[in-house]
C-alpha cells in the first residue's frame, strides 16, 4: 500500500472516529438534559444566570432556610387563574409577566398581608393604572439583581416608604379590598413579578414573546431558592 493511500485510510478513520465521539457526547448531553428533575432544571437555569442555588464558598449570596421569604400566604396552592407566560386578551393583552396569587374564600373580607421576599430597597410606590397600589422593590441577590413587584396592594395601608430598606420577611403592605379602586377594580390578588436589572419595569403584561426573557417565572424561583412562608 503506497503511502499516500494509506494517509487517505488514516484520515478517513480519523474523520469516523471524530464523528462518532461527537455524536456520543451530544447524544449522553441529550438524555442527561431530558432526564432532569425540576430541581435540577432550576439548579442549572439559576447557574446560567450566574447565581448558584449551592453556593461555594466564594459566593456573594449563600441562600439558607429563612433567607427568603414567600411574599404572601399560600402562594403555591392560590396560582390558579393567571401564571406566568399566561397569553391574555379579555382585560388586558400580552403574556403576563408575573404569577397571580389568589385568596382563598376566607381571607377574601380579612386582611391578606404582603412580605418582602428578600432583602432590599424600595424604589417605587404608587398607584398604577392596572395595579392598584403597586410596590417595587430592588433586591440585590449578589451576581443577580432583581425588582420586585408587588402588586394590588391598599395604598393607605403600605407599611413602607420610597428609599427604605427592609429585611426579608418585613410586612410592606396588605391586599387591597375585592373588586375595588384599591385593585383598581380587579379581584382581590397578589400580581407578583421579577425583572431582572435594576430599573423599574411595571408592566404587567409584554406584547412579543421574547420579551420574557427580562422576567423570571416566580414559582419556579422561588422553588429553587427554598422560600418560605412567613409565620
Amino acid at each position: 500500500m503506497s503511502k499516500i493511500v494509506m494517509k487517505k485510510v488514516l484520515i478517513f478513520w480519523a474523520v469516523v472516529l471524530f464523528v462518532l465521539t461527537y455524536w456520543a457526547t451530544f447524544h449522553t448531553n441529550s438524555v442527561k438534559f431530558q432526564n432532569l428533575s425540576e430541581e435540577d432544571y432550576i439548579d442549572q437555569t439559576l447557574n446560567k444566570l450566574g447565581w448558584p442555588v449551592q453556593a461555594g464558598s466564594d459566593s456573594v449570596f449563600k441562600p439558607v432556610s429563612g433567607q427568603t421569604h414567600l411574599p404572601v400566604k399560600n402562594f403555591y396552592k392560590n396560582q390558579s387563574l393567571n401564571l406566568f407566560g399566561t397569553y391574555n386578551t379579555v382585560k388586558f393583552t400580552g403574556f403576563h409577566t408575573g404569577v397571580d396569587i389568589e385568596v382563598s374564600p376566607a381571607d377574601l373580607y380579612a386582611e391578606v398581608p404582603v412580605y418582602s421576599f428578600y432583602d432590599g430597597i424600595i424604589r417605587k410606590i404608587e398607584w398604577v393604572s392596572g395595579y392598584g397600589g403597586v410596590v417595587a422593590i430592588e433586591h440585590n441577590l449578589g451576581q443577580i439583581n432583581l425588582i420586585g413587584i408587588y402588586g394590588h396592594l391598599r395604598l393607605k395601608d403600605i407599611a413602607v416608604k420610597e428609599g427604605e430598606r427592609v429585611t426579608s420577611g418585613t410586612v410592606i403592605g396588605y391586599l387591597g379590598n375585592d373588586y375595588t379602586a384599591e385593585t383598581d377594580g380587579e379581584r382581590k390578588h397578589l400580581h407578583f413579578g421579577l425583572y431582572q436589572g435594576s430599573v423599574v419595569d411595571l408592566r404587567g403584561y409584554v406584547s412579543d414573546k421574547k420579551e420574557l426573557d427580562i422576567w423570571l417565572d416566580p414559582t419556579r424561583f422561588m422553588r429553587g431558592v427554598s422560600a418560605k412562608e412567613v409565620y
